[in-house]
């Protein structure tokens, strides 16, 4: 894979617009102290392309690219990623010439954030565009079958993407991967590629929707993170619909995670919630330590069967109790952490 053209440039501006944007931030820093994460991080997205070379890998693989094929998306990305690096300087530049204004207005956060957020704006719509652009332009390579295959690589890109914004339990969960991890015999897997395909729909649109949810249209910015540019009642219901967003994206990979499962055989259909379980919620289903000595204890070639036997029942009738635990502490955690002001 070729290197960048503009590797100096690319620096330079990355580190112009780094070191402006952080002092300003700094100058801003109790208004972004009252921004929700999203809203934050929207100027953070400004400053990283939303698509990295190591994305060619996932195109080659979700849509069957050839050798040739591969190239030319090498070539798009070099591209893409040229583009991007302008882009940004362009955006640094603007504000490196903002900087005595940037100065004078330290002390009115209101016109600095009218200033500083004017640019990143832009920015942010022409950052998107060319995300746009790239997908286009690989569109345009592929034949037939690979077209047909590229509904299905446009919900994994973007799983790749935005589901590990989550902050609830159970909220990033990839139950394909998952799944696909089992590496299931073809005569196990048909009734349960449906569901999957499903569980793939679904999650892609609740995830869409708790994106613009969370960080909104770069023309928000100001009013996302401005806390005197929306009163208290609109804040707290965008709160609040940030929260039910999160809530629908954990209950869609809960409830899948158990649909899944019923339409693999029982052995694998158990191995497969286990899993999920476990990656889910770790505070839940990860081992303690009175399983460890349990099991440590029955391994033990120094006891004699009759107590070996007796451990077994203790170990027993104490997986029926942790059991009953674990469903108890997993409703607390579903129910409590939409609850918390940080979500």
């Amino acid at each position: 894979m070729k290197t960048s053209k503009h590797p100096k440039r690319s620096l330079g501006g990355l580190l112009r617009a780094g070191c402006l944007l952080a002092t300003t931030t700094l100058m801003l820093s109790s208004t972004i102290a009252h921004a929700q994460l999203g809203e934050a991080t929207s100027i953070a997205r400004a400053m990283r392309p939303e698509y990295m070379t190591r994305d060619v890998q996932i195109f080659v693989e979700g849509l069957q690219l050839d050798a040739s094929q591969a190239l030319i998306v090498e070539t798009l990305f070099d591209d893409y990623n040229d583009a991007f690096e302008l882009g940004l300087e362009g955006m640094s530049s603007q504000i490196e010439g903002m900087r005595d204004q940037i100065m004078e207005m330290k002390d009115d956060q209101d016109r600095l954030l009218d200033l500083v957020l004017a640019p990143i704006s832009q920015w942010l719509i022409e950052r998107d565009a060319l995300g746009e652009e790239l997908l286009s332009n690989v569109q345009v390579i592929l034949v037939p079958y690979q077209i047909e295959l590229y509904p299905e690589f446009e919900q994994r890109l973007y799983r790749e993407k935005h589901l590990h914004e989550g902050r609830f339990s159970g909220e990033s969960t990839d139950l394909i991967r998952l799944y696909r991890d089992m590496q299931l015999d073809r005569q196990h897997q048909e009734e349960a590629d449906l569901v999957v395909e499903q569980y793939g729909h679904k999650l892609h649109d609740a995830l869409k929707q708790r994106t613009k949810a969370l960080y909104g249209k770069p023309s928000d910015i100001k009013r996302l993170m401005n806390p005197t540019a929306r009163d208290a009642e609109q804040n707290l219901i965008e709160i609040d619909e940030i929260s039910r967003l999160r809530v629908q994206v954990r209950d869609i990979n809960d409830e899948y995670a158990q649909l899944i499962s019923q339409t693999l055989p029982p052995a694998e259909g158990e191995a497969f919630y286990e899993s999920v379980m476990k990656s889910s919620y770790p505070r839940v289903y990860r081992p303690t330590a009175a399983q460890r000595i349990f099991e440590d204890a029955i391994l033990r070639e120094d006891l004699d069967t009759d107590l070996v036997m007796a451990i077994a029942d203790l170990m027993e009738q104490y997986l029926v109790e942790l059991e009953i635990s674990n469903i108890n502490l997993l409703d607390a955690i579903r129910s409590d952490e939409p609850k918390k002001p940080d979500c």
